[in-house]
């Protein structure tokens, strides 16, 4: 069984690796902090699946919306969607 990794082990990360994406510094942090945000609603809801329509936190559900179709076009073969 793989573990999850920890906030701080994905924070280590993004600050000792050279990311293509995101690409600029700013929005490193902001995906960073909605990272954070994502594992404080997991903790509290045990589980990820953010709505579209959050109203407690409509910038995490618009974040996870974002991942989510940028990692189904990742799989779908797009290198352009920013995952790398």
């Amino acid at each position: 069984s793989s573990e999850i990794p920890t906030i701080e082990t994905q924070k280590r990360k993004v600050e000792t690796s050279n990311f293509s994406q995101p690409k600029k510094s700013v929005n490193r942090w902001v995906w960073v902090d909605r990272y954070e945000e994502l594992a404080s609603y997991a903790k509290d809801f045990g589980h990820t699946r953010v709505p579209a329509s959050f109203p407690q936190n409509p910038a995490l559900a618009r974040w996870v919306s974002m991942q989510r179709s940028k990692y189904k076009m990742f799989k779908n073969g797009n290198k352009s969607c920013g995952i790398t």
